[in-house]
């Protein structure tokens, strides 16, 4: 759909025909500037039939949620119009824009109609409502985010008792009633891992909804690979026999230690099709890079999965274990 309306929108600039040819709109963009969330807007584009047939609007094409469109669709010559767009903003936050699109009957090309705004919550987490927080295991890390009450009465912005003891958070007051400033952390005995979790945001007005900040985390051990798992997709044998595509094929990952090096004392993997490669090759590094190829003499059709063994002179992590998968295709 959207592409069609900038298809559309295209081909009217590529004709050199401007709207004053069929119809002269008073302007054809407006900016309602920043508002509040939940605002009803309004605002009339308004325009006069300069030629000297009727004109019939027949549509108008809108995207957004709570976008609505009023029109009268027949304008005799000499007579003016209006296209009335009303904008419910309760469902969108942020910088806005929607593009209508006017369409004629007859041979009149379609006119575009802009319409902008920054929707302003009552209560606004920067950068984003949501935490992404990757740390080390034992590492400290936290991030923070901005909370900005935009509502005229000063309110007192509390969290609610965590759930779990997954994460640390705390709310400290910027400039009490105004700002905030939401602080997570990993729990302290919280191991490695992805987990999810969800903070929620309270305020002391009861006509204020609460605020769900979901909490996505990553807790890596001291050496980890990445990505943690390996997924070669489908894969066709044409290609894979093919040797302009087959090196396109390859998968990798990286193991890495956060302080300190390692050696990589044997690496194997329990998928007999795939080549397994270390860079380097020998030594001791930091940071290895692990190459697997399919091997186009013994591939066979369907799915498979398995694991790349990797041994290392860690003591605190001998083996680490990353599953693969795919899929082979015949055509």
């Amino acid at each position: 759909m959207i592409w069609l309306r900038l298809i559309i929108v295209f081909a009217f600039l590529r004709t050199g025909v401007s709207g004053s040819d069929v119809v002269n709109f008073s302007e054809t963009a407006y900016d309602f500037g920043t508002v509040r969330q939940g605002e009803q807007l309004t605002h009339v584009f308004t325009f006069q039939n300069s030629s000297n047939m009727p004109v019939t609007i027949q549509r108008v094409e809108l995207d957004l949620p709570g976008i609505s469109a009023r029109f009268q669709p027949n304008i005799e010559p000499g007579q003016k119009g209006r296209v009335i767009i009303s904008w419910d903003t309760s469902h969108v936050t942020g910088a806005m824009q929607e593009l209508a699109i006017v369409s004629f009957a007859g041979n009149s090309p379609p006119l575009p109609l802009t319409l902008k705004a920054v929707v302003q919550p009552p209560i606004e987490v920067l950068p984003y409502p949501a935490i992404f927080l990757s740390a080390f295991q034992g590492e400290g890390k936290e991030t923070r985010l901005r909370i900005i009450n935009h509502e005229p009465s000063p309110l007192k912005i509390s969290l609610e008792q965590v759930g779990s003891d997954l994460v640390k958070a705390s709310v400290k007051a910027e400039q009490p009633g105004r700002i905030y400033e939401l602080l997570v952390r990993p729990g302290a005995k919280t191991g490695p891992g992805r987990y999810e979790d969800q903070l929620t945001l309270v305020s002391d007005n009861p006509g204020t909804p609460a605020i769900k900040i979901p909490v996505h985390m990553f807790i890596k051990p001291d050496l980890y690979p990445n990505p943690e798992a390996i997924d070669f997709g489908a894969v066709r044998m044409d290609e894979l026999r093919n040797p302009s595509t087959s090196k396109l094929l390859a998968q990798t990952f990286l193991l890495k230690k956060r302080t300190g090096k390692f050696a990589i004392t044997r690496i194997s993997t329990d998928v007999s099709m795939i080549k397994v490669m270390r860079s380097p090759d020998q030594g001791n590094a930091s940071i290895y890079r692990i190459d697997l190829a399919l091997n186009p003499q013994s591939v066979k059709e369907g799915d498979f999965e398995g694991t790349v063994m990797i041994k290392t002179s860690d003591a605190r992590f001998p083996e680490i274990r990353v599953p693969l998968r795919g899929t082979i295709l015949s055509k």
